[in-house]
């Protein structure tokens, strides 16, 4: 028979190992604020004062009917000099690669031809390919643009060209995404 402080010093123990296990689990959150801070946006502690956002992918309609997605990321560090990167995963029924994105708001157009290509593969839809890449955008154009529910982005290769709007889901969602930014990044 085990005495009762042999039992207890085992109990002790095996609850510290659960602990330790729970907190490699989940992870050490700086001041509580790191993780999920909305639907659409998780925040991350980078160290130094400085937070990570991760905007979820958000659902674009095209005139292939097939979806398109966005994301981003960017830092809170200094939002007037830092860029942020958008990446995007488009259907196209060519292999060719990725020229050039257009991206249009009402009064305004920007175009991008420096594209980091990530994956062009065969689609999900027969007679498409799977074209995932990223763009590197002032945190202002993400905001005038991006975040503008009148955009639109027109992708272009040498041998198509899409068009693709938000979603309505997606407007909502940039509404909400908006309104957190507005609050953390200043």
């Amino acid at each position: 028979m085990i005495s009762t402080p042999i039992r207890f010093s085992k109990q002790l123990i095996i609850l510290a190992l659960v602990a330790f296990s729970l907190q490699s689990c989940v992870g050490v959150r700086s001041g509580g604020s790191s993780g999920k801070i909305s639907k659409y946006v998780e925040e991350f502690f980078v160290g130094d004062n400085v937070f990570q956002y991760f905007v979820k992918p958000l659902k674009y309609d095209t005139d292939n009917q097939v979806d398109a997605f966005v994301d981003a990321t960017l830092r809170n560090k200094d939002k007037t000099t830092d860029s942020l990167t958008v990446n995007f995963t488009v259907s196209l029924k060519t292999l060719d690669e990725i020229e050039q994105l257009v991206i249009k708001n009402s009064t305004d157009v920007v175009k991008i031809s420096t594209i980091k290509t990530f994956f062009r593969e065969p689609a999900e839809e027969e007679g498409f390919y799977d074209h995932r890449g990223s763009i590197q955008l002032p945190y202002s154009q993400y905001v005038d643009f991006l975040l503008n529910e009148n955009h639109s982005i027109e992708i272009k290769t040498a041998s198509e060209r899409i068009s693709i709007r938000p979603s309505k889901k997606a407007l909502k969602a940039m509404n909400a995404v908006k309104n957190k930014f507005a609050v953390r990044i200043n």
